[in-house]
């Protein structure tokens, strides 16, 4: 089942929504969130995938994307904001536990709501802990009370957020976590569109499922 649907954010802004999609039903949601310059179709078949596997898969657009296709920058700041609204969409589906994956601000985004949301599991492709350019950024206390299955992605050419910035997110974690490291110069969801993108797909799918079994 694939259904558009709107996604209110935890944000003091009366009447904002959000459009996301539903993908397939179930007590164990996995949410999807995306990098700055990409709209949530760039995780259409991971979530097809995932909704296949029993999951309630749900991917949204963030807020900064404004009807005439721009975006405006100071709202990325709210990605966190708009997060947490995805995620009290879910729970109001029936889902128990929440996974997020999220890519470049969706992955900053995600590492900093993991604790306050309560997620069950959190996997972060090419993450900083922060930008020079936006204010939100993820505090070493977050990242210390974040302590559900974790799963850092990183590409080591990747020249949008270098490596080394991903991994400096995966060495200030809580334990569980694991790090994964391609050899690709690919940002984030690109690796969805590359040659390893099977690979990346049944290690994301290999996550939930060993963390997170669909209820």
């Amino acid at each position: 089942m694939r259904r558009s649907l709107p996604v209110q954010p935890e944000s003091v802004t009366p009447g904002r929504v959000l459009t996301g999609t539903q993908y397939g039903a179930g007590r164990t949601a996995v949410i999807f969130a995306t990098t700055s310059d990409a709209h949530q179709d760039s995780w259409a078949g991971v979530a097809q995938a995932a909704a296949q596997a029993g999951y309630l898969a749900l991917t949204f657009d963030f807020r900064f994307w404004q009807s005439d296709g721009e975006r405006d920058f100071n709202q990325m700041n709210a990605a966190d904001a708009d997060l947490l609204g995805a995620v009290a969409y879910a729970r109001r589906q029936g889902a128990e536990q929440v996974v997020v994956i999220g890519a470049s601000l969706g992955g900053l985004a995600a590492a900093k709501i993991a604790a306050q949301a309560d997620l069950a599991g959190l996997v972060v492709l090419g993450a900083p802990l922060g930008d020079p350019a936006l204010t939100i950024a993820v505090t070493p206390e977050e990242l210390a009370a974040a302590t559900m299955p974790k799963l850092f992605i990183a590409s080591a050419d990747d020249a949008t957020v270098p490596a080394a910035k991903t991994q400096a997110m995966y060495n200030t974690a809580a334990d569980p976590k694991d790090l994964v490291i391609y050899p690709s110069a690919l940002h984030a969801t690109d690796l969805l569109a590359g040659p390893l993108a099977a690979d990346l797909q049944a290690k994301l799918l290999d996550f939930l499922q060993t963390n997170t079994p669909a209820l």
